[in-house]
């Protein structure tokens, strides 16, 4: 319930923001990139970067299609010992521009997409011989951040948020997740 009524406001709030029009209106495509670093919840890091394309739709609303490729080298989680950890999401993403603030531009990122997964497991017993892992998984980014214009063609990104490459309601899967930060640069 309480999920569906978050639901529908976000979604009423997003039709009621590309409704609206104003003089602040940019409609244009964008490239950026950026560095990423996850701090799971397992206490390992996961470093990386992406690179998407983007649309304003309007001044309060853009959308993106990307792809990253984050890597680890070793991480535990459910009694595996895994190795050579790399995920490359490909994703969508939704940014609701807050506000514009002079040459500050605060904003919430939504992405959602698949995660090509691989690694190397192990069992902390060793009771079974070592084996590679290819899988795919349910990918989730949310995240605040600021865009801040240094030229009229260039921004410095900063975000930080919560991701997911594997999400999951088993609680036997490996999933890394946690706290992440990213920063980087957009090119109109």
């Amino acid at each position: 319930m309480k999920r569906s009524l978050l639901l529908l406001l976000i979604f009423g709030w997003t039709s009621q923001l590309s409704a609206r029009t104003d003089s602040l209106q940019f409609r244009q495509n964008y490239i950026d990139a950026k560095y990423n670093v996850l701090r799971s919840t397992h206490v390992t890091y996961f470093t990386g970067g992406d690179i998407s394309w983007g649309k304003d739709l309007n001044s309060y609303l853009s959308m993106k299609l990307g792809v990253e490729y984050a890597h680890c080298p070793f991480h535990n989680d459910n009694g595996w010992n895994l190795y050579s950890l790399n995920f490359i999401p490909v994703y969508i993403t939704t940014d609701f521009h807050l506000c514009q603030l002079h040459q500050i531009q605060p904003f919430i990122q939504i992405s959602q997409g698949i995660s090509f997964n691989s690694y190397l497991k192990t069992d902390q017993q060793h009771q079974w011989p070592s084996y590679w892992v290819k899988e795919r998984g349910y990918y989730v980014y949310l995240a605040v951040g600021s865009k801040i214009r240094i030229t009229k063609k260039i921004s410095f990104l900063l975000l930080c948020g919560f991701k997911g490459y594997r999400m999951s309601f088993n609680v036997l899967d490996v999933n890394p997740h946690g706290f992440t930060v990213s920063t980087g640069i957009e090119f109109i």
